[in-house]
């Protein structure tokens, strides 16, 4: 994971504003029991972070690209 955050700052630092709205969002402990990802408390105190139409991770299991749609 540190390799995708690496990415994210550097894009976030060095890309120009683009014409679309991009939020970075960084949180802890993402690779344990799911009760205590800190996902939790973002979906708890900023879920609005959790609506956006795509989302990129820095870093998925076996490599895997997965792409989907939020429903209208």
């Amino acid at each position: 994971m540190k390799g995708g955050i690496a990415i994210m700052l550097s894009l976030a630092l060095n890309v120009p504003d683009s014409a679309v709205d991009m939020t970075y969002v960084f949180y802890a402990r993402e690779e344990v029991a799911h009760k205590h990802n800190g996902l939790l408390e973002i979906e708890a105190n900023q879920p609005e972070l959790l609506t956006a139409d795509l989302a990129i991770l820095g870093e998925r299991p076996q490599a895997i690209l997965k792409l989907g749609v939020r429903e209208q």
